[in-house]
């Protein structure tokens, strides 16, 4: 029994020292967990758990809604498959092999579409009289095939009328996401992103202040002494993050957004007509999470680059989290190009929304580093237009450094970085030693808008823009201008952003000029060039899409001539005068036109300009070499053969048209853009107008063009059609009847705005 009494000694004494071991553990142990090292890792755990919470129920949130939009797009989806199938009559199966088939005693028994055919057995068509069963196995084999080749179409985005089957319900689904994360607030993104970066930088450390290396530090005091330095800092940057005011308003925000609802079904088509664009990238996100198509469908989106080049561009981890509207998927891949090759020419067609591709690669940057400085160079026209989409989309300030205030706003742009938008003239006056950034700042990227007016090298305005280009680490140039129609200006183009492709071309001996070099100058020029056309990209045609042009009045002579208008109280006068000086059309407007016209000549469209005003309609009419105009005075007959002259037209063409003489009842479905010269007093006005082209055969996609004249009535009308006040709905609101209280009512609002006009002007 000795071995007994050994083993139960041996056993003893191990249980002795495991209870003693454990203990020293659970000694050290509390001794870490109140120490500086536990304190503070316990203390770090619970702040990033804590500062997680709210995050986590805003994304429980956005799931719940976007499980409630994928039911919805999987109706809209599968009721515009059935749309598909009844658009298809049942002898169109002839295409899949079903010959020799007795039609009419199909239509007869009820199959009259392919839509009727489908799911249907051979067996059972066999029945039918007069369809043997070699022949019903035909037809059901060539049904199966249709409904294949239609089901493998990618699904078409709805209209914003919302007109087709289960769209509306899609719409609400689509805007419901839309409207909470507008609610949300534009500082989330900025705080969910400066969390996940102290979250990716905890799970770094957290090892490092581990009780194991605590133990350890006997060996390594240094490295755990390095550690809570760390964690200290990262305790202080959790803090700067939760008891920030935007942080401790989440728990409210996050409640007002649970309320948001989509709009009421009445006013869907409204909402969607003024955010189409948002609508359709959600909706493109919610097919893709379906599985119903590809993020990236087709070499439409990667213009045709390489493939190497497109599979290197698609990688890039573009983050717009900062940026405040939703992309569709070519605008992404477009930014991505602009970051990802670096010094490019973005040469998408109009309309596609270059200006969104180069803000979103801004965003990006900003991202990386708050306080990045951009540079934007584009003609006087734009400049407005750049600062509010700066203003509307990214977070960071845009100045503008143009006239009086030109030296002030650049050295405020010196000083905390944003945006610096300039015109081409003004950077010509420009010092270069002013746009020289402090230290090793540099310009993170450079737009040069509308670049074909860098086509000339010798010009001084293009000189100036080359510094520029050179010193700045990023250079988008953005022009509309397909390089075929003008090879020699886009190789100057590309010499001012990688001269090493030129080199190369020349090395190759390939021409611009050449057909035959076509293919191998664009395989040259990939790395440098990226355009898309509408058809490639947008599946949803025709899209309508809205544009405002905002411009100055351009010289003492402009605006004095408004002002006189405005000293008069004459309300149609000062209407007139923001697109008519004297006898000829304003130099502000006549400039942006140019600018339009020149691209819409270069893509073939045809436009339709409308006014209110007979002397501006002339006027349009005689510098652009319109078809003819559409006034009260022409006859039916005259206007069909006017309407019939422009449709048959080839290529671009130009018609003019009163818009209380012509706004309804003509077919223009041939043009694809439509000027508006200045603001309407009903909404309807415009609507109708715009429907002339953008209608039921037209299939191509239709750009609005708004001319807008800041400082003036325009912009006030235009702010009341946005907003909708009660003093422009007492005024634009249809009436049934033309009662003298309407009229007085209507000449209230049309005083209120003179008024408003001559305080403006102190007059």
């Amino acid at each position: 029994m000795d071995w007994l009494n050994e083993i139960t000694r041996l056993l003893g004494i191990a249980i002795t020292v495991v209870f003693a071991v454990g203990l020293a553990l659970v000694a050290l142990w509390s001794t870490y967990r109140f120490r500086a090292v536990g304190k503070q890792r316990a203390r770090l755990s619970s702040g990033i758990r804590a500062a997680r919470r709210p995050f986590k129920s805003i994304e429980a949130e956005r799931q719940k809604r976007e499980r409630k939009l994928d039911r919805a797009v999987r109706a809209f989806v599968g009721a515009g498959q059935k749309e598909r199938q009844r658009a298809v009559p049942a002898e169109d199966l002839k295409q899949h092999g079903a010959e020799r088939v007795r039609w009419t005693a199909l239509k007869e028994a009820g199959y009259r579409t392919l839509a009727d055919l489908a799911g249907v057995s051979a067996r059972r068509l066999a029945a039918v009289k007069g369809v043997g069963d070699t022949t019903a196995e035909r037809i059901a084999a060539a049904a199966r095939d249709a409904l294949a080749a239609l089901q493998s179409e990618p699904p078409r985005l709805p209209d914003a009328d919302l007109e087709a089957p289960c769209a509306p319900e899609a719409a609400a689904g689509a805007f419901s996401l839309i409207l909470f994360g507008d609610a949300l607030g534009e500082d989330y993104p900025r705080i969910w992103k400066n969390l996940a970066e102290l979250e990716v930088e905890w799970r770094t450390l957290s090892p490092e202040l581990s009780f194991r290396r605590w133990l350890l530090s006997i060996f390594s005091k240094k490295r755990i002494e390095s550690a809570t330095e760390r964690g200290a800092e990262l305790a202080l940057a959790v803090d700067t993050v939760v008891l920030a005011p935007s942080f401790s308003e989440l728990g409210a925000r996050l409640k007002g957004a649970r309320k948001t609802r989509a709009p009421k079904k009445s006013a869907l088509p409204r909402m969607a007509a003024s955010r189409y664009a948002e609508l359709c990238a959600v909706l493109e996100q919610a097919f893709a999470r379906l599985g119903l198509a590809e993020p990236e469908e087709g070499r439409g989106v990667r213009g045709g680059l390489p493939t190497k080049i497109a599979e290197r561009v698609e990688l890039f981890p573009l983050d717009v989290r900062e940026l405040r509207l939703t992309l569709r998927g070519y605008q992404a891949f477009g930014a991505k190009y602009l970051l990802e090759q670096r010094r490019t020419i973005l040469g998408d067609e109009m309309g596609l929304g270059k200006t969104i591709e180069a803000l979103a690669a801004m965003a990006h940057l900003h991202g990386e580093e708050n306080g990045a400085h951009f540079f934007v160079i584009a003609p006087a026209g734009l400049l407005w237009n750049w600062q509010r989409e700066i203003e509307k989309f990214v977070p960071f300030d845009a100045f503008v450094v143009h006239g009086d205030e030109a030296e002030s706003s650049l050295a405020a742009w010196r000083d905390s970085g944003g945006a610096a938008i300039t015109t081409y003239a003004t950077l010509r006056n420009l010092e270069e030693e002013e746009l020289i950034l402090p230290g090793e700042d540099r310009i993170e990227l450079l737009v040069a808008d509308e670049a074909h007016y860098l086509k000339n090298p010798k010009a001084l305005r293009t000189i100036a823009a080359r510094k520029l280009i050179e010193s700045a680490r990023r250079v988008a140039l953005m022009s509309g201008t397909p390089l075929e129609n003008h090879p020699e200006e886009f190789v100057s183009l590309i010499r001012m952003v990688q001269t090493d492709v030129v080199a190369k071309l020349e090395r190759e001996g390939v021409s611009a000029e050449s057909r035959a070099d076509a293919h191998s100058f664009h395989h040259l020029v990939a790395g440098v060039y990226l355009r898309r056309n509408q058809r490639e990209v947008l599946s949803e045609l025709p899209e309508r899409l809205e544009v405002e042009e905002w411009v100055d009045l351009d010289g003492e002579g402009e605006r004095q001539a408004y002002a006189a208008q405005v000293r008069d109280s004459d309300f149609m006068g000062m209407r007139r005068a923001t697109s008519v000086t004297g006898t000829a059309l304003a130099p502000s407007k006549l400039e942006r036109m140019e600018q339009l016209f020149l691209d819409h000549r270069e893509s073939g469209r045809k436009v339709i300009v409308f006014s209110f005003f007979l002397q501006v309609l002339e006027l349009v009419a005689a510098r652009f070499d319109a078809i003819g105009t559409i006034s009260g005075s022409v006859s039916p007959k005259d206007r069909m053969a006017l309407v019939d002259r422009f449709n048959r037209a080839e290529g671009h063409a130009v018609i003019t048209i009163q818009i209380d003489a012509g706004g309804t009842g003509l077919n223009l479905q041939a043009a694809s853009a439509v000027v508006l010269m200045e603001p309407q007093l009903k909404p309807t006005t415009e609507a109708q107008a715009i429907a002339r082209a953008h209608r039921m055969g037209q299939t191509e996609r239709v750009i609005v063009h708004r001319m807008l004249a800041r400082g003036t009535i325009d912009e006030r009308l235009s702010q009341m059609l946005a907003d909708k006040t009660e003093l422009f709905d007492a005024y634009a609101r249809e009436s049934a009847t033309n009662s003298a209280s309407q009229k007085a009512r209507e000449r209230s609002v049309l005083q209120a705005l003179v008024d408003e006009e001559r305080r403006a002007l102190s007059v």
